[in-house]
């Protein structure tokens, strides 16, 4: 695997968040407190987004376009955890308080994506049972999606 880059931003037209399912399905009062400090960008392939140990500083929300959560083996290989389309959001973790990436994200198809900073998320979801709770079971079921796509290669491997 070659050395990716960071992406490079793009502000594009401020339309079309609800294209992602998880910001959908948010209370239309609780989307229009995050509207000012959502951003569309487009993304190409191969953007890297988080890196292991990185903090998350930012959250992602496909609307169009595919991310790869991929774990980096000491042999310098990389397997694929899980992927996040337009049902859900990298970075939703970081939300639960000062955590860092435990994974590799990288765009694996290029595309739309919504994004906000994660401090003020975190802020929105403060103050909000009804957000607290979707970001704590996304990412569970985010979490057993990998758990399961990851298998053990051997008795001292978990």
């Amino acid at each position: 695997m070659g050395q990716l880059r960071r992406p490079i931003l793009v502000h594009t037209a401020a339309q079309g968040h609800r294209d992602n399912r998880l910001l959908a399905a948010l209370a239309p009062d609780t989307l229009a407190l995050l509207d000012r400090d959502l951003r569309q960008v487009s993304l190409g392939q191969g953007a890297i987004l988080l890196e292991p140990g990185d903090p998350i500083e930012d959250i992602y929300f496909p609307q169009t376009g595919l991310i790869s959560l991929l774990i980096l083996g000491r042999d310098g290989g990389a397997t694929e955890t899980a992927t996040v389309g337009r049902e859900g959001a990298v970075g939703l973790h970081g939300v639960l308080g000062g955590r860092r990436s435990f994974t590799r994200a990288t765009t694996q198809i290029g595309g739309r994506f919504s994004t906000i900073r994660a401090g003020r998320f975190e802020h929105i979801a403060n103050g909000s049972a009804r957000v607290r709770d979707l970001i704590l079971h996304y990412t569970e079921v985010l979490r057993l999606r990998q758990k399961h796509s990851h298998p053990c290669r051997g008795p001292t491997e978990r």
